[in-house]
């Protein structure tokens, strides 16, 4: 919002250049906010601008005003705002801030018009962090709590400037309507001189139980005991201004997690008159704040257990890449031995039997290397770039094609995507490899590789006038070991489907299959668009 739409500002000593403490002690989450305000400023910035010139307050003011100096204002709000999270330069931020306050409380608008735009703020700003930070959840919870201190603390100094108008019957109005500020004033010793409605919401105080009764009354025993009302009234006092969180007490006794804002009122000779008091139940965020913390604990808790899983399934990769291959291969090697050198004493049984040995031994083998290839994925690093697809396919094909047999494949063009060519290349050669495979009976065999797209997604699709298969069955076709035709009539191991079904979800996308028995199939597969 411009701090100065009609050429004027409040008048008034200039802050001290002290950041905020939460500015302080969330430097890093605060800077995690501000990379995504900053990149989503326009969004929000027209947002706030299209309910702030409907707003019935805040709507005739800016619709008044030249869009030029609308511009430049939010121009200069912007690099003040960058100055003070950037930079460290929290005073002119600071002193803006409060201009903005005093100047359209003078023009009448209610504190709770301020509410209202504040609200837009986080309602576009929150999805936008959660995209930028799911991947993180300690960050994204930091990047939340930032921009929510930081609009309570926006929100805190335009409340001061609300009190300090307080001397204008009309403006102290204003300020007795806010019902989600508790804003009162308190004379040079602590006690209560003012209460508003928030106020009255808030601790569950009536005006006249608590107009003349020590601030004191909303802190806890043990804070009371220990001299905390006064130790806040003094910082105020020398330093110009005290924010503290802490828990306060409602007339019922219950309690509430409060931000509170204790802000010196000074005459025009400098001498101390009372205090500004805003305070704010942060109960909600404390307890979201709460929660937020739970989750990144179960999560790293969760990390922690996954590494120790795949700790265990190493020890377990190189178990089976070793101890059981060796075996294997001794099996398929006195086998071979036999068959060689031993056939006459075997005899056709008998070599027939080394035979089946044999080739169990290595289809085995050929298990163990799926397996793996399976296991390996889900901790395979996504080198996600540019592919293009047509290339991938055809080269695929080339991989594929048997010389002995008649087979019409064609591939035509099909739309680049981004993705991991290296896992990309995989589905190509199992998705072709099964259609060559399961076309075997036909002459010639047809396999076409088509695609079409759409705003959000690809579609590949492979084709062919193989056997095809029962279509009740279709969702086992990519389940590991899941197989429709017996291993005495088609290879395999029962792993390649389940292996194209993970490396596509692993781009976000999906993929299915259709097909009858005796007329052929088609596997399609879609990946989003990133254009």
């Amino acid at each position: 919002m411009p701090a100065d739409d009609l050429g004027f500002r409040e008048a008034g000593p200039s802050p001290d250049n002290a950041p905020p403490s939460f500015a302080v002690k969330h430097r890093a989450a605060l800077l995690d906010f501000w990379g995504v305000y900053d990149a989503e400023y326009q969004r929000v910035q027209d947002a706030a601008m299209v309910v702030a010139r409907e707003h019935a307050e805040f709507g005739p003011l800016l619709r008044a005003m030249p869009p030029e100096q609308m511009e430049a204002e939010n121009r200069r709000s912007r690099e003040l705002l960058h100055g003070a999270i950037i930079e460290g330069e929290w005073a002119p931020y600071i002193a803006n801030t409060r201009s903005q306050g005093a100047l359209y409380a003078k023009l009448g608008v209610s504190f709770s018009g301020w509410y209202e735009v504040a609200r837009t703020f986080q309602q576009v700003l929150v999805p936008s962090l959660v995209d930028a930070y799911a991947a993180d959840p300690k960050r994204l919870a930091g990047a939340i709590s930032a921009m929510m201190a930081f609009i309570d603390h926006a929100m805190t100094l335009i409340a001061e400037q609300y009190v300090r108008a307080t001397e204008d019957e009309r403006l102290r109005k204003l300020i007795e309507s806010v019902k989600d500020y508790a804003i009162f004033m308190l004379d040079p010793r602590g006690r209560v001189v003012t209460w508003n409605e928030g106020a009255r919401r808030l601790k569950g105080y009536e005006a006249d139980e608590v107009i003349g009764k020590h601030f004191s009354l909303f802190y806890r025993a043990p804070d009371r005991e220990a001299g905390k009302p006064e130790i806040e009234l003094r910082a105020a006092t020398t330093e110009g201004r005290c924010e503290e969180e802490g828990w306060r007490v409602r007339r019922d006794g219950s309690q509430f997690w409060a931000n509170a804002v204790i802000t010196p009122i000074r005459d025009a000779r400098g001498e101390l008159t009372g205090f500004a008091k805003v305070t704010r139940d942060l109960t909600d965020r404390r307890r979201a704040d709460e929660k937020l913390r739970a989750l990144v604990l179960r999560l790293e808790q969760r990390t922690r257990q996954l590494e120790e899983a795949n700790a265990e399934l190493d020890g377990f990769t190189y178990s089976v890449s070793h101890d059981l291959r060796a075996p294997l291969r001794a099996i398929d090697g006195f086998a071979q031995v036999l068959l060689e050198e031993h056939a006459p004493r075997l005899g056709e049984d008998g070599g027939r039997v080394a035979q089946v040995i044999r080739k169990n031994a290595q289809r085995m083998g050929q298990l163990i290397d799926d397996l793996l290839n399976f296991a390996r994925l889900g901790r395979h690093e996504m080198r996600v770039a540019p592919v293009d697809m047509t290339a991938l396919a055809r080269t695929a094909a080339e991989e594929v094609r048997d010389p002995a047999r008649a087979i019409e494949l064609t591939v035509a063009e099909l739309p680049r995507v981004e993705g991991d060519a290296a896992l990309l290349q995989q589905v190509w050669l199992n998705l072709l490899a099964n259609a060559v495979k399961y076309t075997r009976p036909r002459s010639p065999a047809i396999i076409e590789v088509t695609a079409k797209r759409d705003e959000r997604e690809i579609v590949y699709s492979v084709r062919d006038n193989g056997v095809g298969f029962d279509p009740r069955y279709a969702g086992k076709l990519f389940g590991v070991f899941q197989r429709l035709h017996a291993a005495s009539e088609f290879e395999g191991t029962g792993v390649g489907l389940a292996l194209v079904q993970r490396i596509v979800r692993r781009h976000g996308g999906w993929i299915k299959a259709e097909g009858k028995l005796g007329e052929g199939a088609e596997v399609s597969f879609a990946l989003p668009r990133k254009d």
